[in-house]
């Protein structure tokens, strides 16, 4: 975790230094920021992961044309479920920064 949230982190815990407004929303922003880092790696590995197993299907010796259709179908459901929330997680931060922008 960075630094400056560590540390704004044990000034709110503790109840002491200076505790802005200024200060909660750069937490805040960076939390979202190391967030989205985060889901963004996830999604990195989940993708390579299903992409491995397409090509282990692909270039094995797999019977069957239904086999491959339903293998490849259930790959394709995953990546869609991906894809939708990330586009959900990314509605919700900007919902989010536009409520405290309004503040």
């Amino acid at each position: 975790m960075d630094e400056t949230v560590k540390q704004i982190c044990r000034e709110i815990a503790q109840c002491e230094g200076d505790i802005s407004l200024q200060k909660l929303e750069k937490a805040l922003h960076l939390l979202k920021e190391l967030k989205k880092r985060q889901c963004r790696e996830e999604h990195e590995t989940q993708i390579t992961e299903l992409e491995e197993e397409l090509f282990s299907f692909t270039a094995g010796h797999v019977q069957g044309q239904n086999e491959i259709r339903e293998r490849t179908e259930k790959i394709l459901d995953k990546v869609q479920n991906m894809a939708f929330m990330e586009g959900y997680q990314y509605a919700v931060a900007i919902l989010e920064e536009s409520m405290l922008g309004a503040k």
